[in-house]
């Protein structure tokens, strides 16, 4: 019991939520046992067994995928159509390779015979085995050599990861080109186990290449895409390494291509594109940060180009800026028929230093100067007409200093600056829109100016996260200000420019700052949880003449220097963990009146060790468990006249459980009217001498010695010196 109390208080888990199993805690010893249990001899011991659904002796899942998708549900359907579609492939002329993972084989792999006849019969074979499939391994070890020593090429994994993906790829060439029968499954290539576990299998030929297709494939080479092709999904090919040449096959117009499609592949330095190619996936091409050249067949007639940059045919959109070209003093202006810069256009350039964006100049894409390390300037020329910015325009650009935005531009994008070095930043009054992360993880920003005359309501989610500005003046036509806008921030004080219309303010919306003192303007209503949660150097907070009808959870917790706080009178609630681990915390103090039960939530003021005053209104309705946990109060009241004001009466019925343990109470007095005291409610509270218990808390009697309180929990009063009850 000693363990288990020790365990409780370092984990904080009332007792009443311990429990104890007598049953074994590892049940693997029942697959032991079932093993030598024969159902025929012992048939009351065992279910019925299910067989798998057979398919029809003739049906063709080979045939099958190319009309289409499939999906087998195992162990209701047996495994066997996919085996037979393997042995299909294997012996299809057709067919140039088959391709799979492999994680747990059977000792008598029917899976495996079928690669290795494919082999035989001069297919191209390629099986990523993962030999640490846990008491298989020799079992896997066995199998790879038989592999190998049938023609397959085998690779055996990575070093830092286990290799669980099911997929196969079966490769085939006709008279219109490639097509692909592509698996993915959740079990193991086992014919035994798959009788045992639910497990999906999908199996689809259509014409694109999935999300996370090739991803890690080392060994890839360089890539032909068929004319088929249509789509590429999300990181496809990521970490691809040994790619270093994309070819677009004559034909092709369109490829849907996702932009993370080529993420980490380093190594990609060229793409050629066909003559009947009429979109570039730029964006895609852009992640890439070795590409140095797209080569464009001569007569294509989208695109102009002169091998370095590249435009649409009449050169009014810019689409891409080889990173081999070096501008003379670090400087470049793009051509005045350029009205657009296309997303991921100059993205990780590493040539650029200075970047002019003339006024013709209309629409700048997503990620278009993203990752450009030397940037250091950007100019904007002025215009009557609106600039605007995809995500991430400027994001990550590693030498950018103070930027000045033009009137012309109104919305700040999504990411637009997010991880750029930028230092400074003055917001313009024509600005009315800033997006997500806008400015996010900007560590070196130490300046934002918002113009006089700012018209922005919303400062939206994680906006001005991680950043070192000292000061911040919150616009006063600012509504709302979203989750974690400020988390992060180095800020020691924020202010609110007067007349402010604020109301609401985001969960986050300012942990982990490093403000030092805030006050809440009244127009502020609600507040979203954990609001200045890990804000270490907080040390007062003012909500004075605020709307606020409660404090939500983990408003203030681990506000470790926060040394009082006053509770209005409007405050309804304080929620869980409000002001948990507020270490500093000596005095709350509640203004005495108004309307509405209180409700002070479980481990409200927990561990607030240095809590010396409980003084708490008549209208106090509930006091959550542990609420007040290892506190330095020596007594409590719970009416206004006790703390100067009218109500001499309180509305007390619940204490929750633990919600004094531990305390420095000397004394308690719980008032009339009170219902329930749960249980551990007082316990070890080594100074707790003397208790008055209303009697509403009511006595019943019961056989036997002595009676039973109801609504007085187990143990309520454990380990303390009392000498005095009543």
């Amino acid at each position: 019991q000693e363990i288990v109390k020790f365990l409780r208080d370092k984990l904080v888990v009332p007792a009443d939520r311990c429990y104890t199993q007598t049953s074994p805690l590892d049940p693997g010893l029942l697959f032991r046992l079932a093993s030598r249990v024969s159902a025929d001899s012992n048939p009351a011991f065992s279910y019925p067994p299910a067989r798998p659904i057979q398919a029809p002796a003739d049906y063709d899942l080979y045939a099958e995928a190319h009309k289409h998708d499939v999906l087998l549900s195992y162990p209701y359907q047996s495994i066997r159509p996919f085996i037979r579609m393997l042995m299909k492939a294997g012996s299809d002329p057709d067919v140039v390779s088959i391709k799979m993972t492999l994680y747990r084989m059977a000792s008598d792999s029917q899976i495996v015979q079928a690669l290795m006849e494919a082999a035989e019969n001069g297919k191209e074979v390629v099986a990523l085995v993962e030999l640490r499939a846990r008491f298989d391994e020799q079992n896997n070890i066995d199998w790879s050599k038989q592999l190998e020593e049938a023609g397959c090429t085998v690779f055996y994994g990575f070093d830092d990861y286990k290799v669980h993906s099911k997929l196969t790829l079966i490769t085939k060439k006709s008279k219109e080109g490639y097509s692909y029968i592509t698996q993915i499954g959740t079990g193991n290539y086992n014919e035994k186990t798959s009788r045992l576990y639910t497990d999906l299998s999908y199996i689809t030929a259509r014409d694109e290449i999935g999300e996370e297709a090739f991803s890690g494939c080392n060994a890839l080479g360089d890539l032909t895409l068929p004319t088929t092709l249509t789509k590429i999904g999300s990181l496809a090919f990521k970490n691809c390494l040994s790619i270093r040449k994309i070819v677009i096959a004559e034909g092709n117009k369109n490829i849907d291509v996702a932009m993370d499609a080529f993420e980490g592949c380093v190594r990609l330095l060229k793409i050629t594109i066909p003559s009947t190619m009429e979109t570039l996936p730029i964006e895609a091409i852009a992640a890439c940060p070795g590409v140095r050249s797209i080569d464009i067949a001569a007569n294509n007639p989208y695109f102009s180009s002169d091998g370095l940059i590249i435009y649409n045919a009449n050169k009014t959109e810019l689409l891409f800026y080889s990173k081999t070209i070096t501008p003379e003093n670090g400087e470049y202006t793009p051509i005045d028929s350029v009205v657009k810069i296309r997303g991921g256009a100059f993205r990780n350039n590493d040539k650029i230093k200075v970047l002019n964006i003339g006024k013709n100049i209309e629409e700048i894409g997503d990620y278009a100067f993203a990752g450009m390390s030397k940037l250091t300037t950007v100019n904007f020329e002025d215009s009557t007409s609106a600039l605007t910015f995809g995500k991430g325009v400027l994001q990550g650009t590693g030498s950018l200093g103070n930027i000045v935005l033009p009137s012309r531009i109104r919305e700040i994008s999504e990411e637009m600056f997010r991880n750029s070095a930028i230092t400074g930043v003055t917001i313009g009054s024509n600005v009315t829109v800033i997006g997500k992360n806008a400015f996010a993880g900007c560590t070196g920003l130490v300046e934002i100016i918002f113009a006089e005359g700012c018209n922005i309501e919303t400062i939206p989610e994680s906006a001005f996260e991680n950043v070192a500005v000292g000061t911040i003046t919150i616009p006063k036509s600012v509504k709302v200000i979203e989750s974690r806008a400020f988390a992060k921030v180095s800020a020691s004080e924020i202010i609110f420019e007067e007349g402010s219309v604020l109301t609401t303010i985001g969960d986050g919306a300012f942990t982990g700052s490093g403000l030092v003192s805030i006050s809440l303007p009244s127009s502020v209503t609600t507040l979203g949880k954990g609001v200045f949660e890990g804000a270490k150097k907080l040390t007062s907070v003012s909500l004075d003449g605020t709307a606020l009808v409660n404090i939500p959870e983990r408003t203030f917790t681990d506000c470790k220097k926060l040394k009082s706080f006053n509770v209005p009178n409007t405050i309804n609630d304080i929620g869980h963990r409000a002001f948990y681990c507020c270490f500093s915390l000596a005095s709350v103090t509640y203004e005495a009146g108004g309307e509405g039960a209180l409700t002070i939530g479980d481990q409200a003021f927990h561990l607030c060790s240095k809590l010396t005053t409980l003084a708490l209104p008549s209208r106090t309705e509930s006091i959550g468990e542990r609420a007040y946990y290892a506190t330095a109060a020596t007594e409590a009241t719970f009416t206004d006249s006790e703390m100067g004001g009218t109500d001499a009466t309180s509305g007390l019925k619940h204490i929750g459980n633990q919600a004094f343990e531990q305390s420095s109470l000397k004394t308690i007095e719980l008032p009339e009217g009170l219902l329930t005291i749960g249980s551990y409610a007082f316990s070890q509270s080594e100074s707790l001498t003397s208790a008055v218990i209303p009697s509403t808390v009511t006595n019943l009697e019961k056989s036997g010695n002595g009676a039973q309180i109801l609504g007085l929990g187990r143990y309520a009063f454990y380990r303390t010196p009392l000498t005095d009850i009543t």
